[in-house]
């Protein structure tokens, strides 16, 4: 069974809860800092033609760079998710019933 396009909302809701809550966690915060500080005095202390260790630097630092913007896009794709349904959840509230039976709600075809 295919997950509705509400189902698959809910979830981007709880992974971009879950990446704001990693992206909040401060021993991780640390991490990526540190992460990012060793890439750069990697880089910093290596010698100018060090090609090798400065590309590997490099690597690190991008690493750290996607992993942080990856986690970012789903946060931002939670709260897009959590705008529509909240959009949703209003236009359903504020659109009447105005048909009488089941089938003119689906089809929108009323019957003399």
């Amino acid at each position: 069974m295919e997950p509705t396009d509400k189902e698959d909302r809910m979830s981007e809701v709880s992974i971009g809860m879950d990446a704001k809550n990693l992206l909040d966690n401060s021993l991780l915060q640390a991490t990526l800092i540190a992460m990012e500080k060793r890439a750069f005095d990697k880089w910093k202390t290596s010698g100018i033609d060090d090609v090798k260790t400065r590309e590997s630097a490099y690597s690190e630092w991008i690493a750290v760079s996607d992993f942080t913007k990856n986690l970012t896009n789903f946060v931002i794709s939670g709260e897009m998710a959590t705008e529509q349904l909240e959009a949703d959840r209003q236009e359903a509230e504020s659109s009447p019933e105005e048909f009488d039976s089941p089938n003119e709600r689906r089809t929108g075809i009323y019957s003399a």
